[in-house]
């Protein structure tokens, strides 16, 4: 168990992750951009009260939300790398607080994420902070470091996962399968969501309803295992596609997908892999 927190692991996978959540971050604000007076300002929809976090003017909304897109794209970039993480989660922090309509399991993730990146070394590889080092002769900074934040971040999806599975198996309208046809014709449906919605598929139903529990309930178990995480890891990312292409929900799917693809791998094979695709260029 100590081997399998602690050893020293490549660097490649959180710096890989790094990048793609800061694209992911970069997306999500600039949707809220040109939004951000309904969104978040004192003028919105959230309307304060004594006891709320105190709401900005619409132009300091906007500017926070501009500051979040140019944070995330630090992020992204890996310049300043721990402070862009910093700025990144304190506007995204603030941003959660005073949004007292939206469903949040996005936003609480990334929250975690970037908590737990910010004691990573993240930016020692794919990053700007790594090029200028170089350029200016310095040491370069480790391409190791312990696997600790990344067994962090495993376990955290995968409790996600798991949780969801155990609250749908309290709900019969998931065991039974109705509740599909329920989310295909909601406001949260999309074209693809409402069309499967009008087929008679009691059967595909009930399984689709059986089979999203199991795979929430026991994805977790084979992701921890070798010889069964890519199939995990498939199934998954198809799991997360369906749900994407039948139901407008942003970026959430994205999120996890890019956990799957870099995030539960080995560290040593995505290292393998990226050190690979550069010695061809």
């Amino acid at each position: 168990m100590t081997n399998y927190l602690h050893r020293q692991a490549p660097v490649y996978s959180l710096c890989l992750y790094r990048a793609a959540l800061g694209l992911l971050i970069v997306y999500d604000a600039l949707t809220w951009l040109f939004h951000t007076t309904e969104l978040f300002s004192n003028q919105g929809f959230h309307i304060p009260n004594v006891w709320s976090v105190p709401h900005p003017t619409p132009a300091l909304a906007f500017g926070l939300c501009l500051l979040l897109v140019l944070s995330g794209l630090m992020v992204a970039a890996g310049l300043f790398t721990r402070v862009a993480i910093f700025c990144t989660l304190a506007i995204w922090g603030y941003f959660y607080c005073l949004d007292s309509i939206n469903e949040k399991a996005a936003w609480t993730i990334v929250m975690i994420v970037l908590t737990a990146l910010f004691f990573s070394d993240c930016g020692n590889r794919f990053s700007l902070d790594h090029w200028l080092r170089r350029r200016a002769k310095l040491p370069e900074a480790p391409e190791t470091s312990s696997i600790f934040v990344q067994r962090l971040l495993q376990l955290e999806f995968m409790q996600i996962y798991f949780f969801c599975g155990i609250s749908k198996i309290t709900n019969p309208d998931w065991v039974n399968g109705s509740i599909f046809y329920r989310l295909m014709n909601c406001r949260w449906a999309t074209d693809l969501g409402i069309w499967a919605s009008t087929l008679d598929l009691n059967i595909p139903a009930r399984m689709g309803g059986l089979g999203t529990i199991l795979f929430e309930l026991f994805v977790g178990v084979f992701l921890f295992f070798p010889s069964t995480r890519r199939w995990a890891i498939a199934v998954g990312v198809c799991f997360h596609l369906g749900i994407q292409a039948t139901l407008s929900i942003g970026t959430l799917g994205f999120y996890f997908m890019t956990a799957l693809l870099i995030l539960f791998p080995e560290p040593e094979t995505i290292a393998g892999q990226m050190k690979k695709a550069l010695g061809r260029f």
